[in-house]
């Protein structure tokens, strides 16, 4: 904090604010010498503020975005540190905040917004997950019946889809899936049905009762539960989105290793895959 607080180097961390510059560059633009300029850059480097990188003769600089959000950070915890409880959001200090700061006088290498964060969703996570299983159960099935239904009415009609397709639009592993709609088959809620295009692929269809279940499960009982939510202003439901959409794009950039599997749920490769395996070298 102390680097930041020389009036020349926050002048240069302006100037680069629109990316990165060669110390020639930078020196046009701030009132000292080129050796004065290096002699800042220098130590912003040596803090992690600043990133360096050399071309030739020439050396460049730009904002170190992992450095900077550690500042803002820290920053934002003082000013919450100073400011009554809730005063800018509107939310009190809770238990998680008791959980979080334990674990930080235990782990203080952790980062504290990072670990609040990813401890609320865990919680809202066992929430949406109790929610679906009482409104799941009071009819017969469970949570993922739920999600397997709830995919196959949202892909429109006519609420068929291949077993693969059905389980990465579902975000289920095959096997779990396979396991389920088997159960959902009984229960009179989907059929299997050939692919019109290709008979040796079994289709998964929703039913009529499969389709008026899940419409009063989602459409009215799951947005009763919802409801508290709504309450919040739209700016703030939209800003959680967002940040949870980028949240998700930055931990899982691809497809989770748990949501692949070796066995393919629409026909006959993989057991030629398998024999495959078998087969010695």
């Amino acid at each position: 904090m102390a680097l930041l607080a020389e009036p020349m180097r926050q002048r240069i961390l302006d100037r680069l604010g629109g990316g990165e510059l060669s110390v020639g560059d930078i020196a046009k633009s701030v009132p000292i010498s080129r050796p004065a300029v290096s002699m800042h850059l220098k130590f912003l480097a040596r803090a992690g503020l600043l990133t360096h990188r050399r071309a030739g003769r020439f050396h460049f600089y730009g904002v170190c975005r992992d450095g900077m959000t550690a500042v803002v950070a820290r920053l934002t915890s003082w000013a919450r540190a100073a400011s009554p409880a809730g005063a800018t959001t509107g939310a009190t200090v809770d238990e998680v905040d008791s959980v979080v700061a334990s674990l930080l006088r235990a782990w203080p290498a952790l980062d504290g917004a990072t670990v609040s964060t990813f401890t609320r969703l865990q919680l809202l996570g066992r929430f949406a997950h109790h929610v679906q299983e009482q409104l799941a159960r009071a009819q017969g099935i469970t949570a993922g019946d739920v999600i397997l239904l709830g995919t196959l009415r949202r892909l429109g009609t006519p609420y068929a889809a291949n077993p693969t397709r059905l389980a990465r639009t579902a975000v289920l592993s095959v096997p779990i899936m396979l396991k389920r709609l088997e159960q959902l088959r009984r229960q009179g809620l989907i059929r299997r049905m050939p692919a019109p295009d290709d008979g040796r692929i079994s289709l998964v269809v929703l039913t009529k009762a499969g389709a008026e279940l899940i419409d009063r499960l989602i459409g009215v009982e799951l947005a009763r539960e919802l409801r508290p939510f709504t309450r919040l202003p739209i700016e703030v439901r939209e800003a959680i989105a967002a940040n949870l959409r980028l949240t998700t794009q930055t931990m899982m950039p691809r497809e989770p290793a748990w949501l692949r599997s070796d066995a393919d749920a629409d026909g006959h490769a993989p057991k030629e895959r398998r024999r495959r395996r078998r087969r010695p070298a």
